[in-house]
C-alpha cells in the first residue's frame, strides 16, 4: 500500500524560485497562440539541447538547437544547428497538437529524436522524409540515422539505459492512444492502422494493426499521453521499481504502467492532477516532479504505508 502528498507550486509561490535563463529565437506560433512554444529541452554536459517550431514564410518545421553553457550562464546568441525536420509543411487549424519532437538522451554523445506527423500524412512512409519518425542524432556531428516510423503525434519519450529499451507515448485519432516499446526498423502503422479512430459505432480504422508493429499498450478511450519516465530502481516503493510513469493531458492524471519482462501488464492511475501534466521528472528516493499547461510545479511524495 502507498499514499501520495501533494503540492502544488506556481510563479507567485515564494517556495518556487526561477530565473529566466535566455531567449530562443524564431519560435513559431499557431493556432493563436500568443507565444511560441519549446517542443523539449535536455541537458548533455555542456550543451542545452531545445526542439521547437520554426516558421519559414508559410510553411512549418521542428528544429533542434544546442546551446553552449558557460559556468553559470548560456549563450543564446551561439546556437548550433543539429536537426530540422523535413519537407517545411503548412499547417492545418487545430493541428498544433501534431508538431511534437520529444527528445530523450541515450549517451553523452547521443540523443533520440522523434517528430510527429505535422498533419502531413502524405509523407510518413517517404524515407527521404522525416515527419512521423524516429532518429537517432549525435549532437556533435548532427548526423542521423532512421530508427523506426509511423508515428502520429509524439507527447513522450524515453530511453532506458540499463536495459536499453526506449519508450514512445502516441496520441491516438480518436482514442488509441498508444505506449510503443521502440525497436529499430519497425513500422507503428500511422496513418495505415490505429486501434482509435471510432466516430459513433463506425471505426476509421477496424481496431487493428495488421501488418505493423503492435503497440505495448493501448488506451480506449483517449487520455491524451504526455511524457513518460521511468520510476527508479532503487527508488522509495518497491512495488513500482522500474515501471514507467505517464503524465495525461486529456485525463489530467498520473498514471503509473506495470511493467514485467519488458511487457506493460496495467495502467494504475495514481494522482489525480486536475490540471494538464505536460512534463514529468523523477529524482533518485522517487519524488515526482510534474509541470502542468497551467505554469504550476506540482511535487508528488509518495511513501509506503
Amino acid at each position: 500500500m502507498w499514499r501520495s502528498f501533494l503540492l502544488k507550486l506556481t510563479g507567485k509561490n515564494k517556495l518556487l524560485e526561477s530565473k529566466k535563463i535566455g531567449h530562443v529565437k524564431n519560435v513559431a506560433c499557431v493556432d493563436n497562440f500568443k507565444w511560441g512554444i519549446v517542443k523539449d529541452s535536455q541537458m548533455i554536459g555542456n550543451y542545452l539541447l531545445i526542439s521547437y517550431l520554426e516558421k519559414n514564410d508559410d510553411t512549418y518545421g521542428l528544429v533542434l538547437d544546442k546551446i553552449p553553457r558557460h559556468e553559470d550562464s548560456f549563450d543564446f546568441n551561439n546556437p548550433s544547428r543539429i536537426f530540422e525536420s523535413k519537407p517545411k509543411v503548412p499547417l492545418k487549424d487545430g493541428i498544433h497538437n501534431h508538431t511534437y519532437g520529444r527528445i530523450t538522451k541515450k549517451n553523452e554523445n547521443e540523443i533520440f529524436l522523434v517528430i510527429a506527423d505535422f498533419g502531413a500524412q502524405q509523407y510518413l512512409d517517404d524515407n527521404d522524409a522525416t515527419l512521423g519518425k524516429l532518429f537517432l542524432v549525435n549532437i556533435h556531428t548532427g548526423t542521423s540515422s532512421l530508427i523506426a516510423k509511423g508515428f502520429r503525434s509524439p507527447g513522450g519519450l524515453y530511453y532506458d539505459q540499463n536495459n536499453d529499451l526506449l519508450w514512445e507515448s502516441d496520441h491516438g485519432p480518436v482514442g488509441g492512444d498508444e505506449v510503443n516499446l521502440v525497436k529499430e526498423a519497425n513500422n507503428y502503422g500511422w496513418p495505415h492502422v490505429s486501434y482509435g479512430g471510432s466516430k459513433g459505432e463506425v471505426s476509421l480504422f477496424e481496431f487493428h494493426h495488421e501488418g505493423y508493429a503492435n503497440p505495448e499498450y493501448v488506451f480506449v478511450p483517449s487520455v491524451a499521453p504526455s511524457n513518460i519516465i521511468q520510476y527508479p530502481i532503487d527508488g522509495a516503493i518497491t512495488q513500482w521499481q522500474g515501471d514507467l510513469i505517464l503524465g495525461t493531458l486529456r485525463e489530467r492524471t498520473l498514471f503509473r504502467l506495470k511493467v514485467e519482462d519488458q511487457t506493460i501488464i496495467y495502467a494504475e492511475p495514481i494522482a489525480k492532477i486536475g490540471s494538464r501534466i505536460r512534463d514529468i521528472k523523477i529524482d533518485h528516493a522517487g519524488g515526482i516532479y510534474l509541470k502542468t499547461d497551467n505554469s504550476e510545479l506540482i511535487i508528488i511524495r509518495i511513501e509506503s504505508l
